[in-house]
Order: structure tokens, then sequence, then C-alpha cells
């Protein structure tokens, strides 16, 4: 285990639950029928717990896309050839995708990160070079990456989030691209170290949350399901985690796109409980909505 590993796990603490109960009570004070918001009360609270207040504020959003080809895809496992990854990495530079419109829409800077991309990338201030090896090697005859690198993997993902922490983020999302693509590593413990939580996207990321758990099983206090992905397998590994996801808008693509989608809902869930009045305060009715 590296030293920035070990680190990390060192500073992963469970979420209060004493915030978290307080959070749920401050929503009964609040200027609308009990329970009326229904799970942005629950996820007002998740927040709540995470930042150690009962009244969250979102200071700024990041989503970090990891990109990476995998040499599986030599056994016909995808559609598309492996030349698509660096294609559509050109695109995300060039803001031509689809997380590009949505993150826009949830106000998030998004980042692009070289993690084993089979290709030379141009610079590019959206583009992090973190290229592990040129692509992970076909799991059915070797390891796909080697202790090593793996290792190495991890750390660049620890250092993704906590690049973008320090510009200001305190909610974070992963996504991934990759041709015959598996996992990637270490962003959500980093994001669990700092008390900060991170949205999951689809089966890609959530194994990546799997994982981390299984270092640090406090990480999932930190975690959102932003959605049900079509994939069969998502579902399993939500209820692995004991997530519930958010909007089931059958999403499929990846890159964080449904990750990006919930942004605004989880800041909305935060916005309610710093934002609104309570009754005691507006000098208003019990009865209201009623």
């Amino acid at each position: 285990m590296t030293i920035l590993l070990e680190s990390t796990l060192n500073a992963i603490r469970p979420a209060g639950p004493e915030i978290y109960a307080q959070a749920l009570g401050r929503h009964d004070t609040l200027t609308k029928p009990a329970g009326s918001l229904c799970r942005l009360e629950p996820l007002g609270a998740q927040l709540a717990a995470s930042y150690g207040t009962p009244t969250p504020t979102i200071t700024g959003k990041a989503i970090a896309v990891f990109a990476a080809n995998h040499d599986n895809d030599d056994e016909g496992v995808s559609a598309y050839p492996q030349a698509v990854t660096a294609q559509m990495v050109i695109n995300f530079l060039a803001g031509g995708a689809a997380i590009n419109a949505l993150a826009k829409v949830a106000g998030a800077r998004l980042l692009i990160v070289d993690t084993g991309v089979k290709a030379d990338l141009p610079d590019h201030p959206t583009l992090l070079e973190r290229k592990v090896r040129w692509g992970a090697r076909n799991f059915l005859h070797a390891r796909a990456l080697t202790e090593a690198e793996a290792m190495a993997a991890i750390e660049a993902c620890i250092d993704t989030a906590i690049r973008q922490l320090d510009a200001g983020a305190n909610l974070l999302a992963a996504g991934d691209m990759g041709i015959a693509t598996t996992t990637t590593t270490g962003y959500y413990l980093a994001a669990a170290a700092n008390r900060t939580p991170a949205i999951l996207d689809g089966s890609i990321t959530t194994a990546a949350a799997l994982l981390a758990t299984g270092f640090a099983p406090s990480t999932r206090h930190f975690l959102i399901a932003s959605h049900a992905s079509h994939e069969a397998a998502h579902r399993v590994q939500l209820e692995q985690l004991g997530l519930e996801p958010l909007p089931d808008l059958q999403l499929r693509l990846g890159e964080g796109s449904g990750a990006a989608v919930a942004m605004p809902l989880v800041e909305a869930a935060a916005r309610v409980l710093a934002e609104m009045s309570t009754f005691e305060g507006a000098s208003g009715s019990r009865g209201m909505g009623e």
C-alpha cells in the first residue's frame, strides 16, 4: 500500500448520525407539511452529515471523466473499435459530448483524466495526463493491471479528487470513457477522506465504489446513487451498497451523464435545508398545505 493511499484511508471517518438526525428534525420545522419533499429530505440529511452541519451548502461542483482502453476488446465484447476512446476524449475536449452539455446544466467544472488511453492526446486545460499504461491487458489472459499499476491508478484518482477539492468543489462526481471499459479506482476514497459527497454514475463507477468500500466501509456514507442504469448488474451493485437511486431514467451512456443530471437534485436537497424558513421564523401556520 502506498503512503498516499494509506493516509487517505486513515482520514476516512463515518458521517455523523447526530447531524443526520438534526437535519431530518429541521425538515419538520420548515414551512411545508412534514415529509412533503419525500426523498429530498433524507438526501439533504445525508449531505448535512457529510459536511458536518444541519444547513449544508454546496460551494462548487466538479465532474471527472476517467478514460482508458482495455485489451479485452480483443474478445469482441464491444460494438466499437478501441480507437473510439481517443476520438471521444477529443470530443470531450472540444465540448461536443453529452457530458459537456450536462455538466453545463449542472454548473459543474469538467475534468478529463487520461489513465490509459492508447493514443497520444493533445495538451488541453481540461485534460489531466495520468496514463498508467497504454490500455489495460486482456484479463482473460493476464492481470489487467499489475499491483504496482493498480496502485498508480488509485493514486491518480485520489490526486484528481484532491485537485478538484482544492479548486473549490465540495460535490464530486465521476464518469468513465473507454471501449471495453472495466473500472476507475481511488476517487471515492479521496472524497470520503475529505468528507465530500460523491455522486455515482452507472455500473462502471459503481464497481469502483464497491472496491472503495472494500478498502474503507465508511466510504459508503458519502456516496449518492444518481440513477439506475439500463444494465441489470447496476441494480445488484446498488443493493450491495445499500443505495437507492434517484430518478430511474434507464440511462446507459456513461461519461458521468447520469451523475450530471442528478447534480441539480442534490443541490436542491441542500438548498432546502439551508435556505427555507422555519415556521417560527416565518410566523406561519403548521396547517400550511394541509
